[in-house]
């Protein structure tokens, strides 16, 4: 018994396979293998996160939430009292199929309702304007500790550059002490002071930015381990308007909390 097979069905088949590979296999490999890269954050970028995932903010729009819906309740009426059950049966009664209903309604003195439902109003009203005034020093922490950070970043940066020039100028010292001169182990000793001075200052920047990035992790709702890389800050082209006067004084959240 002879068989025999033909090779342009498995050639088409090979074909098709491959085909496969490339448009459906090949795009989810290179996606799984693919590292993804940190994206930068402008400030703006990260006061919109803090406004959208701080645990203090979303807290405090709960409690608005509460108190507004504590504003209609606080107008109403008591809830009407309704009863049912056998009444009291004198004794050598022959009919023992005696029942009692009771129905009641308090209304409270004319005012007090109107009253009620204006404080639990205002209540919601203050819990908008903590609101706003949380909101407020929210940003202003933020706007600081994202200030701090660039900052930091640059004052390790310097560091760095420095160590290498240290460095490098202890190899230089070194050589020409080595070569015979007289004064160069002086400045090598210098230099290696020098060198453990900035080492010492570049642990603590290290340990400044760790607090750093705990911070700003924790003012927009994120783990503290994770990454934060923050884009660079061209305060020469920041316009800063001082004289701002978008809102009075006696419009801040701060008054209209206490009125």
């Amino acid at each position: 018994m002879k068989y025999f097979f033909s090779s342009a069905p498995f050639s088409s088949a090979i074909i098709s396979l491959l085909f496969f590979f490339v448009i459906a296999v090949a795009p989810i490999c290179a996606a799984a293998t693919e590292r993804p890269e940190d994206s930068s954050l402008s400030l703006d970028d990260y006061l919109a996160q803090v406004d959208a995932f701080n645990p203090g903010l979303s807290a405090a729009q709960q409690r608005i939430e509460a108190q507004r819906n504590r504003v209609k309740p606080a107008g109403a009426l008591d809830d009407p009292f309704i009863a049912f059950g056998v009444d009291e049966i004198p004794f050598g009664e022959n009919n023992a199929q005696a029942y009692r209903y009771q129905i009641s309604q308090s209304f409270p003195f004319p005012g007090k309702l109107h009253a009620r439902e204006k404080i639990a109003s205002l209540k919601a009203e203050v819990a908008e304007q903590d609101a706003a005034t949380q909101r407020r020093e929210l940003k202003v922490i933020a706007t600081q500790l994202f200030y701090r950070t660039f900052y930091n970043m640059q004052a390790n940066n310097l560091n760095l550059q420095l160590q290498t020039l240290v460095r490098a100028a202890m190899q230089s010292a070194k050589a020409r002490y080595e070569t015979g001169g007289t004064t160069e182990h002086h400045d090598w000793l210098l230099a290696k002071m020098e060198l453990a001075t900035l080492t010492v200052e570049q642990q603590k920047l290290q340990r400044e930015r760790l607090w750093l990035r705990t911070s700003l992790n924790e003012l927009r709702g994120q783990p503290a381990e994770d990454e934060l890389v923050i884009n660079a800050v061209d305060f020469a082209n920041t316009t800063t308007n001082t004289a701002r006067n978008d809102a009075a004084f006696s419009q801040q959240p701060e008054m209209a909390a206490l009125d």
